[in-house]
């Protein structure tokens, strides 16, 4: 049950934070709700005694090698649908019941997690080609690297993009480095 789940919320903007405590709270019973106005905050604080945490996707980005290891209790906050996350996210809607339907939706999923996943997990062959990719690797220096054909990468990188959804090198990086695939 979610009244029962320690909330952390971190946002520098004063609004989103008081305003995601005020509908949790409001429309999800009585939640034990932190604010931090910084992530440096939040990690000084006892960040491991919370059993969600919301934020947006930049202080993870920065701080990765805390938030990776604990992705199934971290979710972004994030202005716009954005696909290339493997970590909860929540979209930030203009519309009040759009944002708590969609919230509803979201600690449902954490708190009863489905069992089984619609996205297909990535082939270790893959996961080398992705990595290659991200260092701005074209498909030719890649078949060089790996020591396969052009054909072979190409294929690697259609079944890449088909499973993830994901078309752009700069989505497949952020894909890459969410998932702890890349480091930098």
């Amino acid at each position: 049950m979610i009244a029962e789940k320690k909330i952390a919320i971190v946002s520098s903007c004063v609004l989103t934070g008081y305003g995601l405590k005020q509908l949790l709270g409001e429309y999800f019973g009585q939640i034990h709700c932190t604010l931090f106005h910084s992530v440096e905050e939040f990690l000084e604080s006892q960040p491991d005694s919370f059993d969600i945490f919301f934020l947006p996707a930049e202080p993870v980005l920065l701080n990765y090698d805390f938030f990776l290891p604990r992705k199934p209790k971290t979710i972004l906050l994030l202005k716009e649908k954005n696909q290339h996350s493997s970590f909860h996210h929540l979209t930030l809607h203009d519309d009040l019941s759009t944002t708590i339907d969609s919230l509803q939706q979201l600690l449902d999923s954490m708190i009863q997690p489905k069992k089984e996943e619609s996205q297909e997990e990535l082939t270790s062959r893959e996961i080398e080609v992705l990595k290659l990719i991200t260092k701005g690797m074209m498909n030719k220096e890649i078949a060089e690297e790996l020591y396969i054909s052009l054909n072979t990468v190409l294929t690697h990188r259609k079944n890449i993009t088909s499973k993830l959804g994901i078309k752009t090198v700069s989505g497949l990086t952020f894909y890459a480095m969410m998932n702890g695939y890349i480091t930098e």
